[in-house]
Order: structure tokens, then sequence, then C-alpha cells
């Protein structure tokens, strides 16, 4: 399997070396890795932009296509601001990446909606039916020019209710219109690992937004662990990739320019 989302010490919240991340990667047995490191944009106060996109299209990690057999690929993980959505596409115009994620860190005009009390007077269902609708107005704002949308269930890691999982059944309209929005675009669904507290040993997604997704028509899936850290590359994917055969799907996805690539789960 391949690790779409990784983070290096190209993000502002990484201390990853690249070479570090290939080797726990080899260690993990994963096949091949796609280097996404963050360019959020517009976050003032709270991101500091590292990153320009085309130079670091054609940075070191681009030299790191093969190693001994093992695929790394490079791409990024853009996380816009609304106001800012015409310079991204500027910026981003003739970039030769692998891979492109779009993302939200951010709720409405909220930047890095954890730090905000965002959560504070709102009911869970208030909040996270504020960030889908968020990730809705962003796609259609931004436009095609992505291959993935990343961890759809952002705002479900720092949240402070009892119950943190992001159910399908709590948003169906909502996620009705992601998703139909995701496969009218032929874009992927990205199915995050990164590492969150497991309750009862249970992992912490609901089978029906990826079973929803298939339902509609969707068959592009991709694994990414969402690693800052080497030690968290590939985390929990026999897990999550058998957790995804449940709901029918014989395939993930990776990118190799901007193509996706289908591999066996």
């Amino acid at each position: 399997m391949n690790d779409i989302h990784l983070h290096t010490i190209y993000s502002v919240d990484s201390s990853a070396r690249p070479g570090d991340l290939i080797a726990k990667s080899k260690d993990t047995g994963l096949s091949g890795i796609c280097f996404t490191d963050h360019w959020d944009v517009g976050y003032e106060g709270f991101n500091t932009e590292r990153i320009i996109p085309r130079e670091y299209a054609k940075c070191e990690l681009r030299g790191l296509r093969s190693e001994s057999g093992f695929k790394v690929f490079c791409g990024i993980e853009v996380s816009p601001m609304p106001a800012v959505l015409d310079r991204v596409r500027e910026e981003m115009a003739d970039t030769a990446f692998d891979f492109v994620m779009l993302s939200a860190h951010f709720v409405g005009d909220v930047p890095q909606c954890r730090f905000n009390g965002f959560y504070s007077g709102r009911t869970k269902k208030e909040a996270y039916g504020r960030y889908l609708s968020t990730l809705i107005d962003l796609i259609k704002q931004y436009g095609g020019d992505f291959d993935a949308l990343g961890h759809y269930d952002y705002i479900s890691r720092y949240s402070p209710y009892p119950d943190q999982l992001m159910r399908y059944a709590d948003h169906e309209d909502e996620f009705d219109e992601l998703l139909t929005l995701l496969i009218s675009g032929n874009k992927a669904l990205e199915v995050n690992t990164g590492k969150r507290t497991l309750r009862n040993n249970e992992l912490p997604l609901d089978k029906k937004v990826l079973a929803r997704y298939r339902e509609l028509g969707g068959d592009l899936i991709c694994l990414g662990s969402d690693a800052h850290r080497a030690s968290d590359a590939g985390y929990l994917f026999n897990e999550y990739a058998e957790l995804i055969r449940g709901c029918g799907y014989k395939y993930a996805v990776y990118y190799c320019d901007r193509k996706p690539v289908y591999e066996k789960l």
C-alpha cells in the first residue's frame, strides 16, 4: 500500500526528515509514499507559509522518486482560506506535482478552529455540520485543480464531545452533497488514519460514509497517515484497509503525475 499523506521539515509543524520517513515506511511494509507538505494560506497569526508551490514542486524531494524500487512521490496539501483563493489558483498554476490534496483547517471564517474556542457553545451536530458546509463551499469555490479531499473529519480530531465520531446519519444531506461533488469531479476521498483515540478498540471512522460514497458511484479511495513523525508513517494501514474492504472496495489509489494508480487492498 502507498501512504499518500506525509509531512516533512518543509511543513511548519513537522520535524520529520524525508530519509527517516522513507526508512520507516519501508520497515512498515509500504510500497510507496507521497510527501504532501502544508501550504496553509490566509491563516494569519496561526500558520507560517513555509513553502512556495513552484519552488517546492522542484525541491530535493523530487529527486527521491525511486529508492531501490520504493516509490516516492511529491505532492502538496493545499488548505486555503476563502479570501485568498485567487492567489492560490495563480500560484498553483503550472506546478509539477504528482498529487494535490485539498483540505480545510478552518470553519467558515474561523482559522484553526481548535485554537479559537470554536466548539464552545455549539452542539456536536452544529459544529460538524458547519465544517462539512465549509468543505462543500471550498470545493465549489476553488474549482477542479486538485486530486483528493483530505481528512473530511478533521473537525472531530480536537472536539471536546464525549463521542467524537462524525456520523453519516447525523449529516446525511451535507455528506450526500459533498460526496456527489467529489464523484462528479472525479476526485478521491482520503481515509485519514492519523493518530486519534480508539474507542473500545474500534477505528474512529463511520463505515457508512465510505459505503455511501460507493453507493453514489465513488471508487477513488486513498489512504493517508498524515504523519508528522517518521514513526507514524503507515499508521494502522492494515486495520483501515480491512475496514475499507468491508465497505466493498477492492482497490485504493495513489497518484503519479496527477493520475490515479489503482492498487489492490
